[in-house]
């Protein structure tokens, strides 16, 4: 198991900062050009679009952890309903890295 320490040191060796995952960021524009309270919609639909990939917010008696879960059987992307809207955004920001990159 790497340690804490260990993990701290290698981001601050790297100053946070990394080229391959800035590039993709970059290239991510999604965000930058919208109203902050349309990006959750948007990602929703490139999710779905793009990938052919749904969101849905799931209630905390079926999805009580914090992390988005992909229903494999469904072909589903399932957010917590305890996830504020900060969270659901950056869920799905997330997601739609792993799916695209």
């Amino acid at each position: 198991m790497i340690s804490d320490s260990v993990v701290h040191k290698f981001f601050r060796s790297n100053r946070n900062r990394f080229e391959a995952l800035q590039e993709v960021v970059e290239g991510f524009s999604v965000v930058e050009t919208l109203d902050p309270d349309d990006i959750y919609s948007e990602l929703e639909l490139r999710l779905k679009h793009r990938r052919n990939l749904p969101v849905r917010i799931a209630p905390v008696a079926d999805l009580a952890q914090s992390l988005p879960e992909y229903v494999e059987d469904r072909h589903v992307v399932q957010l917590s309903e305890a996830l504020d809207q900060p969270n659901r955004v950056y869920q799905l920001v997330h997601v739609a890295g792993l799916q695209e990159h």
